[in-house]
């Protein structure tokens, strides 16, 4: 009777470490999720960009010191909204706008059908889905029309 209780104990034990090494690997069970995030520190909001003068709604203006195309169109397209950062000097600035990550399709998605791994959507990974991205340079300034006439 005892060794019948220890042969069925070994025998579930046996078919429970086949399973954990064999069978367990073949499955997923977490999936990413994106969530929309806002990754400017301090956004502020462009009223225009006129030549290489960027107008902010706050009354602040830059001078930029890349090409205003680039700029302008960015923010155009990204709700004109900006984060400055200002260096140490008070006058120097970096431009940063939220932008999207670029996702692509999966190639193998047929393969994965027929090869494990094998999904079984369970756990959440949580990834943000925009990020801070610079787009130029340029100079702080308080009174943007009578430095851009000296200029």
């Amino acid at each position: 009777m005892r060794n019948r209780w220890i042969r069925s104990l070994l025998s579930v034990f046996c078919v429970g470490t086949v399973v954990v090494v064999f069978v367990l690997p073949l499955f997923e069970f977490h999936y990413t999720r994106y969530i929309n995030n806002d990754p400017l520190i301090s956004p502020s909001v462009v009223v225009t960009i006129q030549g290489n003068i960027m107008r902010l709604e706050d009354g602040r203006s830059v001078i930029l010191d890349t090409r205003s195309g680039v700029v302008n169109d960015l923010v155009s397209s990204l709700s004109n909204r900006v984060d400055l950062e200002i260096a140490q000097n008070g006058e120097d600035v970096t431009i940063f706008v939220d932008e999207q990550y670029a996702f692509c399709g999966d190639p193998f998605v047929m393969v994965r059908w027929l090869f494990p791994p094998y999904r079984i959507p369970l756990f959440p990974d949580d990834r943000p889905l925009n990020y801070r991205r610079s787009v130029g340079t340029g100079k702080l300034v308080e009174d943007a029309d009578s430095t851009a006439d000296n200029a």
